[in-house]
């Protein structure tokens, strides 16, 4: 989030700003959209800013790389007196307008979507509390949401702000002791009674699935002693419930390209077309459904280059080894235990790196090193009523560096990532302003990669998100995201290939290309993957028109549910199957948009139909020998050939194991 430039609508905290209206100009440089709503006219300067930054402000710093969730500190700006902030990254749309509270669409909301939503406020709570502004999360006008997402639009502080190193004037706690973000001189810090209590508006409209349990998480809450993880377990079993009630479809596509002027790459990331091509048949099991990685070599030629492969080798053998273990255990795993042992996978990539670098006597800046991001969908096995089991539909996401991962739709491109650089650790200090932190020469050194140091001062971050509406991830090296290629491209191309109307792969390619004209300077490399949870609409197949060779592979990675009409109320596209009959296969998407099987041979298609119309043909001659020949003794007519059908074969090896791939 570090490289793109602001957005263009800040957030004014302060009651002050209810004076101004639309189209008043303050400081002659911001223009007045709405209601505490300004724009910025001149993004390229400066903005002001207080000097030094007042501690009040401090938690907008501090907490910089929760900026998924919450705003920023812009700046500062004086009027009547008082220092008001401006915040960017609030929830404001690009056309000005606020997003909706929680409360506005929350009975509009899925299940899903309900629980989602309040295990992200949970999750907040610690670190908001940590900094003094949990009480934050206690304003309904405060919790907005854009989509799956929760977003904070302003910060409240739970006791008088103080800080040992400054001291804050009285007379600016005075002064902003009405506004959202001040201090709130009698206050006393904010409880999980509290939380509970503003929770329970919520339940009138909730939906029938989750109102009784959302009645107990409450009870939880005003439960005097019980650990808030306790409380997050529980809310978090009642999340994967809901959201493995839904099959997921999963497309995956990656590719890495040297770019113009670089002459060797130094990324690597899986999977590629050549894993793809070299998997034929790739089971709902196989790695690449389950697994994504991108990695940025630092180092130079036989270096960066070998750092990155030696990441991406490692960690692929430690996510196999994983993925297995899940399969084996029905026992279902936490978000901060699979949180911990990610981050322990990495450590040991690290330190394969690091150990690599002391045997060769690399020191200092001729250490090679990489960078990260990495997403693992976990399928966890969740339980349901008839004995069967359900994908938990997790998505973890973990990096280090400056490579990035964002999520897309067909309405949004979100930012999930905070890149690891010197920036970054100024603003969340609170030394600096992240404008001011981008003029320093070295705003953009990594402040961590894998290789550089001990696996002890290593601090991988690792997020769990949840599968709930059809979209895109992508992972990708700073080539592609450098320039706000993303930002600017995304919604020319990724929006049609969720709908079917170009292939992902194509969708990638043209990132890449847009990466290539404007940051040729670097590697370029990512790595997309589809998840779908929508219905799609049965497709009229010509085979005939399917091109070869698409590198692109798109696999259904959830078991047909044997209650699939109790659960899902949605059309099904095909004749249900037990689950034990036949393993979900892999397929192809084209062009446009139409699946062939993968394990089909090239002129298998073909040989079934013209033995359906051999069949078809068959019947109508003894139809008509019928007519013609009453008068003669029937005879039963030899039952006409039905096309074979193959059910592929089950891999003998380990699931999760594919050819090339040695331990």
């Amino acid at each position: 989030m570090n490289s793109s430039q602001p957005h263009p609508y800040l957030w004014v905290a302060h009651p002050l700003a209810a004076q101004f209206s639309f189209p008043d100009r303050v400081a002659d440089r911001f223009l007045v959209r709405a209601t505490h709503i300004w724009q910025d006219t001149r993004p390229e300067e400066p903005p002001p800013f207080a000097e030094p930054i007042p501690s009040f402000l401090f938690p907008y710093l501090r907490l910089f790389s929760h900026q998924l969730h919450l705003p920023n500190l812009y700046g500062t700006i004086e009027l009547e007196g008082s220092l008001v902030p401006l915040l960017k990254n609030a929830p404001i749309d690009r056309q000005g307008n606020l997003y909706p509270t929680l409360q506005e669409v929350w009975s509009e909301a899925s299940p899903t979507r309900q629980m989602y939503w309040l295990w992200q406020i949970l999750n907040l709570w610690t670190p908001l509390k940590e900094s003094g502004v949990a009480s934050t999360l206690l304003v309904p006008e405060n919790v907005r949401v854009e989509g799956w997402r929760v977003r904070v639009l302003e910060f409240h502080r739970d006791l008088p702000a103080t800080d040992r190193a400054e001291e804050e004037p009285s007379s600016i706690a005075r002064q902003l002791s009405a506004a959202a973000v001040a201090v709130v001189s009698d206050a006393s810090p904010a409880t999980l009674l509290q939380l509970a209590q503003s929770w329970e508006p919520l339940l009138p409209d909730a939906n029938a699935a989750i109102a009784s349990f959302l009645e107990e998480i409450i009870i939880f809450l005003k439960t005097e002693g019980l650990a808030l993880t306790t409380i997050a377990n529980a809310l978090n079993a009642d999340l994967l419930n809901q959201a493995s009630q839904y099959p997921l479809r999963v497309t995956v596509t990656g590719a890495t390209e040297q770019g113009r002027i670089p002459t060797h790459n130094e990324d690597s990331c899986y999977p590629i077309a050549a894993d793809l091509i070299a998997n034929g048949t790739q089971w709902q099991d196989r790695l690449s459904s389950h697994f994504a990685i991108v990695c940025d070599g630092i180092g130079g030629h036989e270096g960066g280059e070998v750092a990155s492969q030696m990441a991406v080798q490692s960690l692929k053998l430690q996510a196999r080894a994983l993925l297995a273990e899940i399969a084996e255990d029905p026992e279902v795993m936490t978000p901060d235990l699979v949180k911990e042992q990610l981050a322990a996978t990495i450590r040991i990539a690290n330190n394969a790196i690091a150990s690599r670098n002391d045997q060769q006597g690399r020191e200092s800046q001729r250490r090679m090193a990489t960078t990260l991001v990495m997403t693992l969908q976990l399928p966890q096995q969740i339980a349901t009523s008839n004995g069967g089991t359900r994908n938990s539909h997790e998505l973890y996401l973990a990096h280090v560096g400056d490579s990035r991962a964002y999520w897309i739709t067909t309405h949004y491109c979100q930012q999930l990532t905070v890149d690891d650089d010197v920036v970054t650790r100024e603003v969340c200090r609170a030394r600096s302003l992240e404008h001011k932190a981008q003029q320093r020469p070295d705003a953009r050194a990594l402040t961590q990669a894998l290789g550089t140091r001990n696996a002890e001062l290593l601090r991988p971050t690792v997020q769990r998100l949840i599968i709930e509406e059809d979209g895109v991830l992508l992972l990708c090296s700073d080539g592609l995201s450098d320039g706000d290629v993303v930002e600017e491209s995304w919604s020319a191309v990724i929006p049609d290939a969720i709908r079917g109307k170009i292939s992902l792969e194509a969708a990638l390619k043209e990132l890449i290309r847009r990466a290539n004209e404007k940051n040729g300077q670097d590697n370029i490399s990512g790595v997309a993957t589809l998840y779908g949870i929508m219905p799609q609409n049965p497709v009229l197949v010509n085979l005939a028109e399917l091109p070869k060779g698409s590198a692109q592979k798109a696999i259904e990675i959830e078991k047909p549910l044997e209650t699939a009409e109790e659960e899902l109320p949605v059309e099904e596209e095909v004749a249900p199957v037990e689950a034990s009959a036949m393993p979900a296969r892999a397929v192809e998407e084209t062009e446009t948009g139409i699946l062939e099987e993968e394990d089909s041979g090239e002129g298998i298609g073909w040989v079934i139909k013209l033995l359906l119309l051999t069949a078809l043909v068959g019947v109508m001659v003894l139809l008509l020998r019928w007519q013609i020949q009453t008068d003669q003794e029937s005879e039963t007519p030899a039952s006409s050939p039905t096309p074979e059908q193959v059910e592929p074969e089950t891999p003998s090896s380990s699931p999760f194991s594919e050819p090339g791939d040695s331990e």
